[in-house]
């Protein structure tokens, strides 16, 4: 399926493709072997699968009163402005803080603030994730269309829409620019079984239209990759996703509301944007009766997330073990689970 998504892209892009490790052969059958799937499984696992219908959700007239109030509540088509907001956050500035595990993946190596290249490589790791979390096209046509044109002209909710398990609100400036963002989903099932459900293809497909056309320069730079985009893959998939994803699943539950991501543009930050996002997503999940939980990193973060209502309940560390020992921080990062419980019973139809 992955291979007849790819068909439509260029000769150029699959010379690259090509030149790379032959990596469209090998996604169906040898998946952990892949040097593609190396790249794109931290953003695929944890949380990055496809997952049962949820129950009938109640937070439509939620969405409805957050839209009366500022807040948007963002499309498919606008996933890809989310993760360009969300890799500007993580990565931080000069003036602004980065993301604590985003800034320990992106290692020694990438540690200067100023270089750009910390956000394009961020940006380029975020899409698939924020393709697979955010909300999907429910028409046919749209999900099925090729090409980005068609997939940026996915239609934002309706209003008395539901949710539909997905949720991604934003705050968008006076000139329509995306200030903040915050994606949550549903989750219906333990935790525990997010790893082993088949990966979304789509999602797969459109990262391949998208980002692969025109990948980061670092992929490229022999000079870089060693030092610091292949340990920036490791410390993802085999130290901090794994984290993640034992915290997610000893704490969940059955039915909840997972918060993938957050973010405020640097330029943005200190204005209260996070906070009314955040907000938004516990209203959406007091409606449907369900609790929140999220995986955050360092204790001024946990501080920040106490203000929402979040509750620490479980913490472990991540130590980077990379090798050759220059190619590391030697930076041990904390992740703590916190679960909000629900406020006030849903109110079921």
């Amino acid at each position: 399926e992955l291979g007849a998504c790819l068909a439509p892209l260029p000769i150029s892009a699959h010379a690259n493709l090509k030149e790379h490790g032959s990596m469209l052969s090998q996604i169906p059958f040898t998946r952990a072997a892949s040097p593609f799937w190396r790249v794109i499984a931290p953003l695929t696992s944890p949380l990055g699968a496809v997952q049962p219908s949820p129950p009938p959700d109640q937070g439509a007239r939620v969405l409805d009163e957050l839209e009366d109030e500022g807040i948007a509540v963002l499309g498919p088509g606008d996933r890809r402005r989310a993760a360009r907001v969300i890799a500007r956050a993580f990565a931080g500035s000069k003036a602004s803080e980065p993301e604590a595990v985003a800034d320990w993946m992106l290692g020694p190596q990438l540690a200067d603030r100023g270089d750009a290249r910390r956000e394009e490589l961020l940006r380029f790791f975020l899409t698939l994730g924020v393709l697979n979390a955010g909300p999907h096209c429910t028409s046919t046509w749209h999900a099925l269309a090729p090409g980005p044109a068609a997939f940026e002209a996915c239609p934002r909710r309706a209003r008395g829409e539901p949710p539909r398990g997905r949720i991604m609100l934003g705050v968008e400036g006076p000139q329509g620019d995306l200030e903040g963002v915050v994606i949550a989903r549903r989750m219906t099932f333990p935790a525990s079984g997010v790893a082993a459900a088949a990966q979304d293809a789509r999602a797969l497909c459109r990262l391949a239209w998208s980002r692969l056309q025109a990948p980061p320069g670092a992929f490229f730079d022999s000079a870089l990759w060693e030092p610091a985009v292949g340990p920036y893959v490791h410390r993802a998939q085999d130290l901090a996703i794994p984290a993640m994803e034992h915290l997610h699943a000893k704490h969940a539950g059955a039915d909840h509301w997972y918060v993938d991501f957050v973010g405020v543009d640097p330029s943005a930050q200190g204005k209260g944007r996070g906070g009314r996002l955040m907000r938004g997503v516990s209203r959406v999940a007091d409606a449907n009766g369900v609790p929140c939980l999220l995986v955050c990193n360092g204790h001024r973060n946990r501080a920040v997330y106490t203000r929402f209502g979040y509750v620490a309940v479980d913490e472990t560390s991540v130590v980077d073990d990379t090798k050759p020992r220059e190619n590391s921080s030697g930076v041990t990062v904390p992740m703590i689970a916190m679960r909000r419980e629900c406020v006030r019973a849903a109110s079921w139809a």
